[in-house]
């Protein structure tokens, strides 16, 4: 048990470092940081705070983005799982009793967090830095909508896709398809926040109650995330997984 133990630690260090050291890896998390960068570049004007006001719910649309942009920056993530069962990695460890198929899910889960982590920090460090400099202060509104919101739905939504991902790769022998990069599995990861960002722009009521809606939003994604999760436990259980 303690050297299964021993070798689940070692396994999540090498995937993490792997993650920021290799292109894949790398190229993943500087698009989840260099997007809204340019993005904040190209449409920065100074502007005073009497004008926040006027600006109404368009303060929010960089909050509600932000957990796409983190999601994008995780996608490196599926590449590296793919990468490694094709290779035949999964197998040694396995076959040497050494790592459980629920300590390789949940390395790329954890790997996943801290990747979203840092790219989040990073967003939101620019974000801060960028209205302050624009307006002099950030409306607590929007501060808490980051707290119900941006955090929260920057994590379910790349973990939801990380096991989307790591599921249909371990589930069936082909490449390509949602645990490809770039594939359906990060498309499942961006789908909330687009979604929400269509009521946001379509719909007055949610304009008016986007603290409300981006809180129960919130909420339905995490019973989304424990449902999913659930499933892949199940399987893991039955020994579907990893075949």
């Amino acid at each position: 048990m303690k050297e299964t133990s021993s070798a689940f630690r070692y396994f999540i260090r090498f995937e993490i470092l792997r993650t920021f050291s290799t292109v894949y890896g790398l190229m993943y998390v500087f698009l989840g940081i260099l997007i809204p960068l340019i993005l904040y570049i190209s449409t920065f004007q100074p502007l005073s705070a009497s004008s926040l006001p006027s600006l109404g719910f368009l303060l929010f649309l960089v909050p509600i983005m932000l957990p796409l942009f983190s999601q994008i920056g995780s996608s490196g993530t599926a590449y590296l799982f793919s990468s490694d069962r094709a290779n035949g990695v999964y197998e040694y460890l396995l076959a040497s009793k050494t790592v459980k198929v629920s300590d390789i899910f949940m390395t790329y889960s954890i790997s996943g967090i801290i990747i979203t982590s840092v790219i989040l920090g990073v967003n939101l460090a620019i974000f801060y830095g960028s209205d302050s400099i624009r307006f002099l202060t950030v409306p607590w509104e929007v501060t808490e909508f980051i707290i119900i919101f941006t955090v929260p739905i920057s994590y379910f939504s790349t973990l939801i896709s990380i096991l989307s991902m790591l599921t249909w790769a371990s589930l069936t022998k082909r490449y390509p398809g949602v645990n490809a990069p770039g594939g359906i599995g990060t498309i499942i990861g961006m789908i909330p926040v687009l979604v929400f960002f269509i009521l946001i722009m379509k719909y007055l009521w949610f304009q008016e109650n986007i603290i409300f809606a981006g809180e129960m939003f919130s909420v339905i994604l995490g019973v989304i995330f424990v449902i999913l999760t659930v499933t892949v436990i199940r399987l893991m259980s039955n020994e579907r997984m990893l075949p």
